[in-house]
């Protein structure tokens, strides 16, 4: 059976077996019970060699006794007994099992011997591995398919959402948080309810892959507090959207395991938090900070008009509501158009004469709970140019008791009536209460009649404006798809194999800057004119021919970044400085290395300096990195990543991320670095990771304008390229201190 068909029968099955069912309460009970509740159809099976009959079924003593073989199989025995209830499903031809015992540890925890959770864990480990059965779990809370009416949970659980035609995947690790956000009243139905647990066997990226072949599925959420296999995991992300299906993420915690130690600055930049965020935004995903946001966004994603365009328009009845919206869409991003003047025009014919035509509209305390005028305010703001959701602002808190106040039932038919007038636009409405203490009744009646329910300015406006960002991002899509094609196709051998050429029987570690310049050159990135000098009088003679004035920087094993140990001269003008400052140079090298020498450089003055640069992750690969350099790099952190290959689209887009954006294109008559260039050379670095997976850490520190062209590619004036080890437990010598930055926590990244 192949894996796709395992994962089928895990979320659709037809035969359940409950193996450790039981007439006392416990897991096993509950699970018989869960499966009663939610209307499930098919057969099932108790098996508990004690009991001839439970909850009016008969029971048997095995799975080898069942009359025919169950597609997934309720384990609800303590783990020992785990390893052999797993062999014996196998056995009998199940396709899936769920496994709620806690127990196994994790790699190195535990106790010892033949039961402790190392032992059971790699027993139950061996056993998945060549995928005979997918394996859910252990220490997980089960699986439910609504639509189907599928359940394998192992406590008390809602059934709400049984039989529902659409909503939401909600596959988490956390089996509370998983249960927590099933119980919100928050207007949006779950298709499918998945606690993964410690996913030994079956992971987040493959129930995601699976959910994506349930046409009920709109949208799919995902707690996670590990990713184990990011390459699955970008994969189900891309196929998620090709399908449309938007894919939001509440991720908790970091790997400790991904804080690897970096010689680079940009190793130092790129720690796991920071890259999961770039992750996501890469390939689509929606990250939101608590359950409220993701609640929030959900509704937005699942909704039957989802949002097609960024723009919002806002009305409310209270020029505080008003103002405060405004504040908060700043603070989320959301996006506010401005009205134009016709539309201004029509709207003030709604108002009292001391009413004031904006974005968000106040209509006064005189348009509350008014349909006629909710409706026609939603079809003329929803003709605004780049508006995709119309809101309408309220509050309806749950001290107001009993029956909803008559008010709000005008607001709901208001926005109702609204909503069905630009629904062939296309256009989304949302009712947004401004504060979270909703009544309970608000949510279903608002999503029954199309309108998106939404509790709390802050989750309301932030899910909206992710919304957006996602409907922008799948516009975008296309484009950089085919960037891609672009870039791969313009992966030239020959670069390739120039590299490699150069890089045969280098030793693990820091290359030389000027060979690490060389390995530039081959993919396009240009460096001042440079030569090696082995003694003073060399190097004044170099300066001779590259031109004054010079750089000159200390060559030599060990030393990666030369100005923490006062490694550069800038600026020297004249022979006997650079005579003098070769000498000093030469001095101060040999303490690092015998054969020290001396690199003269053609100086390059002034201009914004750039930090570009990536690093290979045991988990993610290589990565691209960019941001502000020179002493900014210290000072400010402004830095944004992306996983290779990178596109040019998404190269620009990189770099329109980082809050220094304006000093690209010059500032108070500073020389920037023109995007469009800096970009390039963000695509050749891409590539040169991805053609050289020997490339462990690549630096360019700083990257900066060519003074001498207006349309050259800029200047590498440092660079730093570290070789990885064939063992990695062997990790570079580093024999002078660690940059500043490198202890600034993630936390600051």
């Amino acid at each position: 059976m192949d894996r796709s068909a395992q994962l089928a029968k895990l979320l659709n099955p037809a035969t359940i077996a409950v193996v450790g069912a039981s007439q006392r309460p416990g897991w096993g009970l509950t699970t018989i019970e869960n499966i009663d509740g939610v209307g499930f159809s098919g057969q099932v099976y108790p098996v508990n060699p004690r009991y001839s009959e439970i909850a009016g079924r008969p029971c048997f003593a095995s799975l080898r006794e069942l009359p025919e073989t169950p597609d997934a199989v309720a384990i609800a025995v303590p783990a020992p007994l785990i390893p052999a209830t797993i062999e014996e499903a196998i056995e009998c031809g199940a396709g899936a099992a769920v496994v709620y015992a806690s127990g196994f540890g994790a790699p190195g925890e535990g106790e010892g011997g033949s039961t402790g959770p190392d032992s059971l864990r790699a027993r139950l480990t061996e056993i998945c591995r060549d995928k005979r059965i997918a394996v859910q779990g252990p220490n997980c809370l089960g699986m439910v398919n609504y639509v189907r009416r599928a359940a394998m949970w192992g406590i008390t659980m809602p059934f709400e959402h049984a039989g529902t035609a659409s909503g939401v995947a909600l596959i988490a690790q956390s089996g509370n948080m998983a249960l927590t956000l099933s119980g919100a009243n928050r207007g949006f139905s779950l298709t499918h309810l998945i606690s993964c647990g410690n996913q030994l066997d079956v992971t987040t990226a493959e129930l995601v892959t699976a959910s994506l072949a349930d046409p009920s599925v709109r949208a799919i959420a995902v707690i996670a507090e590990s990713i184990p296999d990011i390459g699955r995991f970008r994969a189900a992300l891309v196929q998620a959207a090709e399908q449309n299906v938007p894919v939001v993420v509440l991720k908790v915690g970091t790997s400790d395991r991904a804080r690897q130690a970096a010689i680079a600055h940009t190793g130092s930049l790129s720690g796991p938090a920071a890259l999961h965020r770039s992750f996501f935004r890469q390939f689509g995903a929606i990250q939101v900070s608590d359950l409220d946001e993701l609640a929030a966004t959900l509704a937005v994603l699942s909704s039957p008009q989802r949002p097609r365009h960024s723009g919002i328009a806002i009305f409310a009845s209270s020029g505080g509501e008003c103002g405060l919206s405004a504040d908060i869409a700043e603070s989320t991003g959301a996006e506010l158009p401005d009205l134009p003047p016709t539309l201004r025009t029509e709207l003030a014919r709604l108002l009292p004469e001391y009413g004031h035509v904006a974005n968000p509209l106040d209509l006064t305390a005189g348009g509350w709970g008014d349909a006629a005028i909710y409706a026609q305010v939603i079809q003329l703001l929803a003709g605004a140019p780049g508006v995709g959701t119309v809101v309408g602002v309220g509050d309806a808190p749950t001290l107001e008791g009993g029956d909803l106040h008559e008010g709000w039932q005008g607001i709901i038919d208001g926005l109702a009536a609204g909503a069905d007038l630009v629904r062939g636009r296309g256009t989304t409405v949302a009712g947004l209460s401004s504060v979270a203490d909703l009544h309970p009744s608000v949510p279903a009646a608002l999503a029954a009649r199309g309108v998106v329910p939404l509790a709390g300015m802050q989750p309301g406006l932030s899910a909206l404006a992710k919304a957006g960002w996602y409907a922008d991002w799948q516009e975008a899509r296309t484009q950089a798809s085919a960037d891609s094609a672009a870039a791969t196709a313009g992966h030239a051998a020959s670069r390739a194999q120039a590299v490699r050429d150069l890089l045969d029987g280098q030793p693990p570690g820091a290359l030389p800057e000027a060979l690490a310049k060389q390995v530039l050159a081959c993919y396009g990135i240009r460096s001042p004119e440079r030569e090696l000098a082995a003694s003073p009088e060399a190097a004044a003679e170099a300066a001779a021919r590259i031109g004054f004035p010079v750089a000159l920087k200390v060559a030599a094993a060990g030393v990666h970044h030369k100005t923490d140990v006062g490694g550069v001269l800038l600026n020297l003008a004249t022979a006997d400085d650079v005579v003098t400052g070769a000498a000093a140079l030469l001095d101060l090298g040999r303490g690092f290395d015998p054969d020290a020498g001396v690199l003269v450089e053609r100086f390059v003055a002034g201009g914004l300096e750039l930090i570009v640069g990536g690093r290979r992750d045991e988990a993610f690969g290589p990565i691209v990195i960019a941001g502000l350099g020179g002493i900014l790099t210290e000072l400010l952190s402004d830095v944004t990543h992306r996983l290779a290959p990178v596109t040019p689209t998404e190269a620009e887009t990189m770099l329109g991320e980082l809050a220094g954006r304006r000093l690209l294109d010059g500032y108070r008559g500073q020389r920037g670095v023109p995007a469009e260039q800096a970009a390039a050379t963000l695509t050749a670095l891409s590539a040169l990771l991805t053609d050289h997976p020997d490339i462990a850490e690549l630096e360019i520190n700083p990257l900066v304008a060519d003074p001498a062209s207006t349309t050259a590619a800029p200047l590498a004036l440092d660079a730093l390229l570290v070789l990885r080890s064939p063992d990695p437990t062997q990790q570079p010598t580093k024999t002078i201190r660690r940059h500043p930055l490198a202890l600034i926590g993630d936390d600051h990244v």
